[in-house]
């Protein structure tokens, strides 16, 4: 038995993504349970447990996710084991603290592994995601976009968005766009670069749509040579250009990000959340 511990909100998207999409997908498995078992496993998702499951629970995990606060205090609860989404955040967590980290990579939201159809012309790009993570200003992209001769698609509302909608935007879309700068200033949380994944990436990539981006650096760890990776405005509309014009390039970055996608599939992930029960 898994016992996932979360936010009770379906508007969050950690609680969503890393607690009911798995746990409908484990025949043994609860969300925010009112009775538990010290011999179950028990995961906190971006959240401390209550001081009574660090007494009594056998297998107990914090999902820290990209919440870099949660840190400090799991450096003074060594016995709490850590599930982070990359190998990159982890070596960063095990440079830093003793507890045991185990990486679960975030799945990608394609369950149904849908594709852009291939013979449709490359003409809309789009991004997926709140406005304050996207770091350029998004008129001056929208216009320049526009201006070269593109359509342009924007879901920034993610409060409560399903599932569907989110993968009724992906198949929508020729190019995606993405531009999160954590070192800059204007960031607007202190977050930690390496904490963050690349599901912008996977989620895109899973239906076969190429990205332009900032390169972070999850996206370079995890997606190498699978994205156009640009600094600035000009670059971001070039690299779009070139993945217009060009078919070749298009269908050569639309292979490769797909092809690393692949790792996040839901039924790729699931198991490895079985598996903690063995731990």
């Amino acid at each position: 038995m898994i016992n996932f511990f979360c936010e009770d909100s379906i508007s969050l998207i950690s609680s969503r993504t890393r607690a009911l999409q798995i746990a409908s997908r484990i025949d043994e498995a609860r969300v925010n349970p009112d009775d538990v078992d010290a011999n179950q496993t028990q995961i906190f998702i971006k959240r401390l447990p209550h001081k009574s499951f660090v007494e009594k629970a056998k297998n107990l995990y914090v999902d820290v996710v990209d919440n870099y606060g949660l840190l400090s205090h799991l450096k003074f609860i060594p016995s709490v084991k850590i599930i982070t989404m990359s190998e990159l955040s982890a070596a960063y967590l095990c440079s830093i603290l003793d507890n045991d980290v185990v990486v679960i990579k975030q799945q990608h939201c394609n369950f149904e592994l849908d594709s852009r159809p291939i013979d449709r012309p490359v003409r809309k790009v789009g991004y997926c995601g709140e406005a304050a993570h996207f770091h350029l200003d998004l008129e001056e992209v929208n216009d320049a976009l526009l201006a070269a001769g593109f359509e342009t698609e924007w879901l920034l509302d993610m409060r409560g968005i399903s599932r569907d909608a989110v993968c009724s935007f992906y198949k929508s879309i020729d190019i995606h766009i993405s531009y999160r700068n954590v070192s800059k200033k204007f960031s607007n949380t202190h977050q930690v670069p390496c904490m963050k994944d690349p599901s912008k990436l996977s989620n895109s990539g899973s239906f076969r749509v190429p990205s332009v981006c900032f390169p972070e650096q999850a996206y370079v760890a995890e997606f190498e040579d699978a994205f156009i990776p640009i600094v600035n405005v000009g670059g971001l509309v070039d690299g779009c250009v070139r993945l217009r014009d060009d078919h070749s390039l298009y269908e050569a970055m639309s292979n490769a990000v797909y092809d690393k996608s692949r790792e996040y599939e839901i039924d790729r992930i699931v198991p490895l959340y079985e598996e903690l029960n063995n731990g």
